[in-house]
């Protein structure tokens, strides 16, 4: 899996939808030049997480999570493009790019990263944790949901949040010429 983050300060007209236009400052850029410097690893054994070419180059096998590390409040947008690799290897599966944010550990409420190895990378230890999730391309690439983890083991999923329209999966890249 490849992923390109960009954050950027400039300041744009965001279209949120058909009646909403937010002003955005973007606060951060992350070409990866300094390596994970911003970025902490959880991964279960098996695994690699590097930066190559300015990406963030992930392999796993049985759960990872990437957090950066800078403190965000208030109301955020996060963008970036993500690749899913599928030409046949042995961890190549286009189904679930999980997303956490704004994560607080209840437990450590001053550092989320205490308990980072006890984590490890998989999923059901971050039920504990108060967060947003998003799960785009869940259940083998059938479901794609948000939910707002409550901190004590709860995920509710509204039925609004549990998208399996096409247009909210993953998408199969065509073959490059």
């Amino acid at each position: 899996m490849l992923i390109s983050l960009a954050y950027s300060q400039k300041e744009k007209k965001v279209i949120i939808n058909d009646t909403l236009l937010a002003k955005a400052t973007l606060i951060f850029e992350e070409n990866l030049e300094n390596g994970l410097d911003n970025w902490k690893v959880e991964q279960m054994p098996g695994g690699r997480v590097s930066s190559i070419d300015e990406k963030l180059e992930i392999t796993d096998v049985a759960g990872c999570t990437i957090w950066f590390k800078k403190k965000l409040e208030g109301p955020i947008m996060i963008q970036y493009d993500a690749f899913v690799i599928d030409e046949g290897g042995p961890q190549d599966r286009v189904s679930d790019l999980n997303c956490f944010w704004m994560a607080k550990d209840p437990e450590n409420p001053d550092n989320l990263f205490v308990n980072s190895e006890k984590r490890g990378g998989k999923f059901s230890n971050y039920d504990g944790l108060r967060l947003y999730y998003m799960g785009v391309g869940g259940h083998d690439n059938t479901k794609t949901r948000f939910r707002r983890y409550v901190g004590n083991g709860d995920r509710p999923l509204l039925r609004e949040h549990d998208l399996s329209e096409s247009k909210y999966l993953i998408s199969r890249a065509l073959e490059m010429i």
